[in-house]
């Protein structure tokens, strides 16, 4: 099982975090989405307080997200993933899609790496072995925020980079690096989909975020003017109100 933090008792929500990141990412949106909804944050394995695994792959994550919400007696839920965490809520979609009432991706797409990302993935777990887990998220977590973002913003998840394993990071590198094509999976569901797409975003651009949501036969667009990769977080209040506003609809739909 996955180590989570659950908050409230409402309708379940489930939100997955993404690379170099643990499930308290989502700390702003759990205190904003509590009182009417049943959050709940799983560490995806070789993250925060959930185990690394040497088969970690980014179906093996989306089976122990799957096997985590069976044993806690979730038996409809809403979950959306940040970046890496999009990747583990699109293999989600399709082999559990029984349970969901709706998916989404915050700053994800449901393609696969092409070569020159996998170059950077191999690159990136180089660096790790070399220089350490420190260094290399001093490097990396930075550029996910819009150009111009307070210090004070990003210090904080920068301090928290002695808490990652290299095992771990290492591995989720390794999974996202090898992960599959699931656009598919986009053009066919009938779940309403949700993106959070960052203006600002330098690693996935609005513009294929747009391209993602018009294959869809429903699609929510959470547009992020102030964003770059990290909308959670850059813009917490804003992407906890899109969150919002995306699961009433859908329990509308499903009638829940």
């Amino acid at each position: 099982m996955l180590h989570c933090n659950e908050a409230g008792n409402g309708y379940p929500v489930v939100l997955l975090h993404g690379f170099c990141e643990k499930n308290t990412c989502f700390n702003k949106q759990v205190f904003l989405l509590k009182e009417h909804y049943k959050i709940i944050c799983p560490d995806l394995p070789g993250s925060g307080k959930s185990e690394h695994h040497i088969s970690t792959s980014i179906e093996a994550m989306a089976d122990a997200v799957y096997e985590t919400l069976i044993f806690s007696g979730i038996k409809k839920c809403v979950l959306i993933g940040h970046s890496m965490g999009g990747y583990v809520a699109m293999v989600f979609a399709k082999k559990y899609a029984h349970i969901l009432d709706g998916f989404g991706l915050l700053h994800s797409v449901a393609t696969p790496d092409d070569e020159e990302r996998k170059e950077k993935r191999v690159q990136a777990q180089r660096t790790i072995a070399e220089k350490g887990v420190v260094f290399y998220a001093r490097q990396f977590i930075p550029p996910m925020f819009k150009a111009g973002t307070a210090e004070s913003m990003i210090a904080p998840y920068l301090d928290e980079a002695d808490t990652f394993s290299a095992e771990g990071l290492t591995a989720q590198l390794e999974a996202m690096k090898n992960r599959e094509d699931h656009t598919e999976v986009l053009k066919q569901t009938v779940l309403p989909v949700f993106f959070g797409i960052g203006k600002f975003d330098s690693l996935i651009p609005e513009d294929k975020m747009l391209q993602q949501a018009i294959t869809c036969k429903q699609s929510y667009a959470a547009y992020l003017p102030e964003s770059g990769h990290m909308g959670h977080i850059e813009q917490d209040e804003l992407t906890a109100k899109h969150i919002a506003h995306f699961v009433d609809g859908v329990k509308s739909f499903s009638g829940e």
